[in-house]
């Protein structure tokens, strides 16, 4: 029932995700204005170890749906003295999503995603692989602020994670990042 949203967009992935986080942007908290924009970070279950990916993507220009009331779905009563080039008003602007994305190679799937509270652009990864991965993903940010006009410094793409811990015996999925202290992980796996 689409009369449940004020916003609906639908992405179709290479490969399906079991965890995603939103990284938090300078714009506020509860907007309520449209267009919105928002940054989401995802990991990947491929087919193949190899295949898999950790993808953060900027989302903007998501508009407001449109209501359909009975005159949308009947139509206007047809006039032979109106003008039909000027079937849309001036107010109205219909803005076309706009999803950039970057993806660094992942090994094994993703099972869970979680942004560092206090510092967004560090990203946890808990693969399938049992190793927890940590990304430094500020320069794909960084690349998302240039495309919006705010130009900056803009260093290479990471290609593999700063740091990864391999001890856990097994996989898992619980993870997440202390709100009180900065920089400490909690992981658990399925033993």
């Amino acid at each position: 029932d689409s009369s449940a949203y004020k916003m609906h967009q639908a992405l179709t992935a290479e490969w399906p995700a079991l965890s995603f986080d939103f990284i938090r942007d300078e714009l506020g908290d509860h907007r309520t204005r449209f267009p919105h924009c928002l940054t989401v970070v995802t990991g990947s279950q491929s087919d193949s170890p190899g295949n898999n990916q950790l993808t953060v993507m900027k989302m903007s220009d998501l508009a407001r749906m449109e209501v359909e009331n009975e005159d949308d779905i009947l139509g206007d009563e047809y006039d032979k003295n109106k003008d039909d080039s000027d079937d849309e008003s001036d107010d109205e602007i219909d803005l076309d999503p706009i999803v950039e994305h970057f993806s660094i190679k992942h090994q094994g799937g993703v099972n869970r995603v979680r942004c560092m509270p206090q510092q967004q652009n560090i990203v946890a990864t808990w693969s399938d692989t049992g190793k927890v991965n940590l990304f430094n993903v500020e320069s794909i940010l960084q690349r998302f602020a240039a495309s919006s006009g705010n130009a900056t410094q803009q260093s290479e793409i990471p290609q593999k994670p700063f740091f990864s811990y391999a001890k856990h015996g097994n996989e898992g999925y619980a993870m997440d990042w202390s709100k009180v202290k900065q920089g400490q992980l909690l992981s658990g796996d399925c033993e």
